[in-house]
């Protein structure tokens, strides 16, 4: 495109040149053209600033479209990790549940218990019962769920508030082009 406007500016000097050289008549005629020729430039020059303008507008319009995307996967990749919160706490309310009704009526207990020892190889100690021993091992399990979703609700936060901030970014930018 430079090279395409650098050769009419020196076709612009040379007509130039010969205007100054032929009569009054053909005088006119080359001033006509080099009218004629200079709005061509400027409609030219108009053109390539509207050309280059769309040009960065579709870039922007791309990119746009590629953090769109990225949105929806990270909001996908939210909704995701709060189905396993939900699934954790879920579990952790039986679990609970459980330990309620074990405390409340703990020979109901003994016959789950006896089950459950069958295909359970490990062994309590000595000194405590299985149902003792039951009763630690779902404790034990509730505190692991708990602390696990202490850590899922912190990292759902987080990447609430990223894509929060990201999406925000987007909504400026989509102004901007508009």
């Amino acid at each position: 495109m430079r090279l395409t406007i650098i050769t009419i500016v020196f076709l612009l000097f040379a007509i130039t040149l010969s205007a100054q050289e032929a009569t009054p008549e053909q005088k006119s005629d080359v001033a006509l053209e080099v009218f004629q020729m200079t709005q061509s430039m400027d409609e030219l020059i108009q053109l390539l600033k509207e050309d280059k303008t769309q040009g960065n507008k579709a870039a922007a319009l791309q990119k746009l479209e590629i953090a769109v995307t990225y949105l929806s996967f990270r909001s996908r990749r939210v909704e995701s990790k709060e189905q396993v919160l939900r699934d954790k706490k879920l579990a952790r309310d039986r679990m609970q549940e459980l330990v309620a009704k074990i405390n409340d009526n703990p020979e109901q207990w003994g016959r789950f218990d006896s089950n459950a020892q069958r295909q359970n190889q490990v062994q309590p100690t000595s000194q405590e019962s299985h149902i003792d021993y039951r009763l630690r091992q779902l404790e034990e399990r509730i505190e692991t769920l708990d602390s696990e979703i202490i850590t899922l609700d912190m990292e759902i936060y987080a990447l609430n508030r990223e894509l929060s901030e990201f999406e925000s970014y987007v909504q400026k930018k989509l102004e901007l082009i508009k």
